[in-house]
């Protein structure tokens, strides 16, 4: 069966790094999300109470840009996993 991976980088400026970590180890294929957790969802709100809990795009791009990226990818079972 296969495995997904899903890896949560705080720092989206070393996505190109760990990309490239990933190719190396044999993964030929990631999908890769601009992501919010609960925390920074719960800070703009702080900041701004007038957000919904599901924020629009408007609100989004009016917002500050967040580097957080969300990376992920389905491997065959037979794939070194701790290899990644």
């Amino acid at each position: 069966m296969p495995n997904m991976v899903i890896m949560v980088m705080p720092d989206g400026t070393k996505g190109q790094a760990v990309l490239d970590a990933w190719e190396q180890c044999g993964v030929s294929g990631v999908t890769i999300l601009d992501s919010m957790g609960l925390h920074k969802l719960k800070q703009m709100r702080a900041v701004r109470d007038d957000l919904p809990l599901l924020l629009s795009l408007r609100h989004l791009l009016e917002g500050e840009e967040q580097h957080h990226r969300t990376a992920f990818t389905v491997v065959e079972d037979d794939f070194d996993l701790e290899g990644l």
